[in-house]
């Protein structure tokens, strides 16, 4: 196999594009902020008490009011053995609600009352579908952000210097180039957008970070004296090829997953994960082995230096 670390001009040319192109479109037009997942509608029922019969009667007359006005819903959840209906729609006009709001309760309350059922309150409400929890959102926030501080400031109070400052570089390109990379993609980054832009920094940090532990590794080795640095870098990152592999195929099977079965909030969410994998591995697998090298030798230098100066 070819150098991996030995192709510096053309990662630098890659990353660099990726990075002007999309922090260009970043800085002209900012992040797409189009909540397209919130373009659905849901339809509560409720009669608020378990009645035999009466959730189905509010179920089929619900349904076919639906079906007599060409209103098409995409799923209905059962709540409270009945007691409650909700309807999902894709996406309702302003005179579809109002024509739901004015007339659907009356619908039910009479088909109610050719069941015996006149006593029971029929409640009709209508809204935006609630695609998501700003608390657990930012929750997530909160975790992945304090875990890639954690794995930052291991590598830098813990490890060496050409450690610490590869980890660093590395979070800090991935994290650039998953803003890059959703502002070309134009993929709505709102509400998980900064959740993804921690998961960058953090899996970049524990990817970089497993190259770096090998290559400390490999510089231990008798055997490899005779190597340069960038050549242990390119062996560690040669090493790492099939398991950075497998756990992006795992990520991005995952994604295609969210993608089929999902919300239109999980599709995007699902592709604001492949986008942070990509930014992460990318980095990691072109400038890990660079970094560690130059770093390196740069610290090797260093301390040649002060001894010749001693």
């Amino acid at each position: 196999m070819k150098s991996i670390v030995g192709k510096l001009k053309i990662w630098l040319i890659a990353t660099l594009v990726l990075i002007v192109a999309g922090m260009t479109i970043f800085g002209i037009f900012g992040f797409n902020q189009t909540n397209e997942y919130k373009n659905s509608f849901e339809v509560d029922v409720s009669i608020g008490v378990n009645v035999s019969d009466a959730g189905l009667t509010v179920k089929e007359a619900s349904e076919k009011f639906f079906s007599d006005n060409g209103l098409k819903t995409t799923g209905c959840a059962t709540l409270n053995e009945g007691e409650r209906y909700i309807f999902k729609f894709n996406a309702l006009s302003k005179d579809q609600l109002k024509n739901i709001n004015d007339n659907l309760k009356t619908t039910v309350e009479t088909a109610l009352a050719g069941k015996n059922l006149s006593s029971l309150s029929v409640t009709v409400k209508t809204g935006e579908t609630q695609p998501y929890n700003y608390k657990a959102v930012w929750s997530i926030v909160l975790a992945l952000g304090l875990a890639a501080v954690a794995v930052l400031a291991y590598y830098t109070l813990l490890e060496k210097f050409s450690g610490a400052l590869t980890v660093l570089c590395a979070s800090a390109i991935s994290g650039v180039l998953y803003i890059s990379l959703a502002a070309l993609t134009r993929v709505p980054f709102e509400p998980v957008g900064g959740a993804c832009l921690a998961l960058s920094i953090l899996l970049a940090g524990v990817l970089s970070g497993s190259i770096v532990n090998k290559c400390r590794e490999l510089s231990k080795n008798v055997g490899n004296d005779k190597k340069s640095l960038f050549e242990l870098g390119d062996m560690a990152t040669k090493s790492s090829i099939i398991r950075f592999a497998l756990l992006l195929s795992l990520i991005v099977l995952f994604a295609i997953v969210l993608v089929i079965v999902g919300s239109a909030l999980l599709k995007f969410t699902a592709i604001q994960i492949v986008l942070a994998s990509v930014s992460a591995f990318f980095t990691a697998f072109t400038w890990s082995g660079i970094f560690w090298a130059y770093f390196k030798g740069f610290s090797k230098t260093k301390k040649y230096k002060q001894t010749q100066a001693e």
